[in-house]
């Protein structure tokens, strides 16, 4: 790896070894002097940012994976981060506006609907939040992690009739998982 050192990918490279070996502080460096090397090295540029809110850096993530989206704004997986990052610092009109482009950008990536629909959830916006997800399982049809948050949304406005077929899905996609269980039972109960 040092013998390609001189290059973008070989720091890109160095850096993922250290963080593959537990030195953020080392994998930070690599990755700041591969996009040193070649300012349109995005990869670096996406996997620093990912390292930077790891160690609680998100003001400094949230530009790195601005100026991706401004070098490549059709790349759907930088919305999405960018998305997250938003969800996870509690911003959730700017989580959907990320969410939404990705999804727009990247259809065969069923956790971006899952995670658009929660911040349309979190908004207050449960029609549009019902909207995305049933899109997500139209487009995903074996997204246990859609399903479940739609029927949790049913549950949550008290809609047991609509939530009975997804919890139902549930239990075809995942027989033995607990929660699933739990949640179809409860449903049931609440049906009859």
């Amino acid at each position: 790896m040092n013998l390609q050192a001189d290059f973008p990918g070989g720091q890109m490279n160095l850096a993922q070894f250290y963080e593959r070996k537990g030195d953020p502080g080392r994998a930070e460096s690599h990755y700041r002097q591969a996009v040193n090397f070649d300012e349109r090295f995005n990869a670096a540029r996406v996997n620093l940012a990912h390292l930077l809110n790891r160690k609680g850096q998100n003001q400094e993530a949230v530009q790195l994976f601005k100026t991706v989206i401004d070098l490549e704004p059709e790349y759907g997986p930088a919305w999405y981060s960018l998305g997250l990052l938003m969800a996870e610092t509690g911003q959730m009109a700017e989580a959907e506006k990320y969410l939404s482009k990705a999804a727009e950008l990247d259809m065969q990536n069923p956790r971006i609907y899952y995670n658009w629909g929660l911040a349309l959830q979190q908004n207050g916006d449960r029609q549009r939040a019902e909207e995305v997800f049933i899109k997500g399982i139209d487009l995903h049809q074996n997204a246990a992690d859609l399903y479940y948050a739609l029927c949790v949304l049913y549950v949550q406005q008290q809609e047991f009739d609509k939530a009975e077929k997804y919890a139902e899905k549930l239990l075809q996609l995942q027989p033995q998982n607990p929660q699933f269980q739990q949640l179809a039972q409860m449903v049931k109960r609440e049906v009859q």
